[in-house]
């Protein structure tokens, strides 16, 4: 009886683990296994980056179902559908998903065939699984076959995939096929599988290329920018309405370049290329080469155009030009006014015509001005020494 009473009285509770305890165990031997065993994988899941867990299959009836399996942590989003990156190929999830609640895990095959699809002048690379039989009965291992000429093709269901229809004919290895069957989206909910059958007729080609109208090499100056203009033709006919563009610089800390095409120079440096690539077809792109140069240093000169003698009489024009490492700046303006020394101010008449120009006449002989124009900008000068003479 007492013994009874004494392991009444004690709290066992601390020799077992709470549910929770158990998840975050199972959760830190996952991490322990995908990071440092040999089944831990970098792969790719819709885009995004993950260290994983493959394993191959230990029952030889899911081997057959999938090629893979993978587990990813909780918070990778991976659906039925998915398309992985792994060892170097496309994978499709083809399975439910199993959430144990310390990692997931999905049985994944390798896409054996790429299908290309055209869309609004934009070429579709869709990872795509061709096969003779289809699964019925995932626990029994049934097949269904296809008669001779026909393939199944499965695909995941993306906006692009649900714009494939009955009669669309696509290249498949050296064959082309036509689709024989509305989409089965029900069976695998994620996945379209169709029939196909062979086609007499070919598929449509379509051939895309870029062109950077800005040329192929370019200068530009350490911190200014550069608006990349780009066309794109299919089988050499300038398309309407340009498919989406990629751009991409080998050196973005020389000079980057948004989703737009706006390259922007950073740091002084020859050799730095800026390459722009249809998004759904990294195989067609056009490079331009970007040196960046530095920002010229400040070197302002001035000239002040017009004839040094003016006939009694009869008047000059006189126009003022700023120039900036000899490059004119076209909306310099200028005040003028002259300077007579002893020459009566009644011996000459100037006029303003705009912010750059004005003239003289010349009303006595014999006498010598100085015409100034002053930068209205930062006030330098620029003088020109005028006589006023007789004819003879």
């Amino acid at each position: 009886m007492n013994t009874r009473q004494e392991w009444l009285n004690t709290d066992y509770t601390s020799q077992f683990y709470s549910a929770e305890e158990t998840i975050n165990e199972v959760k830190e031997n996952f991490d322990i296994r995908r990071n440092y065993s040999a089944e831990g994988a970098n792969v790719i899941v819709d885009g995004v980056d993950c260290r994983a867990l493959v394993q191959y299959f230990t029952n030889p009836l899911n081997q057959a179902k999938y090629d893979r399996k993978l587990h990813v942590p909780m918070e990778i989003n991976i659906s039925t559908g998915s398309i992985i990156d792994y060892d170097g190929y496309k994978w499709l999830v083809t399975g439910s998903i199993d959430d144990i609640q310390a990692y997931k895990t999905a049985g994944i095959v390798k896409s054996n065939n790429t299908l290309t699809i055209y869309k609004n002048n934009t070429s579709y690379q869709i990872p795509c699984i061709i096969s003779k039989s289809l699964s019925l009965n995932t626990e029994n291992n049934q097949y269904i076959e296809t008669v001779d000429n026909e393939l199944f093709l499965t695909v995941s269901k993306t906006l692009i995939t649900l714009q494939i229809n009955v009669n669309d004919i696509y290249k498949i290895g050296k064959h082309n096929y036509y689709i024989s069957s509305v989409a089965d989206d029900i069976s695998n909910p994620g996945l379209l599988i169709f029939k196909m059958k062979y086609s007499e007729v070919a598929q449509e080609e379509h051939i895309y290329t870029i062109e950077i109208l800005n040329g192929t090499t370019i200068d530009l100056q350490q911190g200014t920018t550069l608006q990349l203009n780009i066309n794109v033709y299919d089988n050499q006919i300038l398309v309407s309405s340009t498919p989406s563009l990629t751009f991409t610089s080998n050196n973005e800390l020389i000079a980057n370049v948004d989703e737009n095409g706006l390259v922007t120079a950073y740091d002084v440096i020859d050799n730095c290329d800026i390459t722009v690539s249809l998004s759904s077809d990294s195989s067609v792109f056009k490079s331009i080469n970007i040196n960046v140069i530095e920002v010229p240093q400040d070197n302002i000169t001035y000239e002040l155009l017009g004839n040094a003698e003016i006939i009694k009489g009869y008047s000059q024009n006189y126009i003022a030009k700023k120039y900036n490492n000899g490059i004119l700046f076209e909306d310099a303006e200028f005040t003028f006014s002259v300077i007579p020394g002893s020459t009566p101010t009644s011996a000459y008449t100037l006029n303003i015509i705009d912010g750059d120009q004005c003239s003289i006449i010349a009303n006595l002989s014999t006498y010598y001005i100085t015409l100034r124009g002053t930068d209205d900008s930062n006030g330098e000068i620029v003088d020109k020494s005028i006589k006023l003479k007789n004819l003879f």
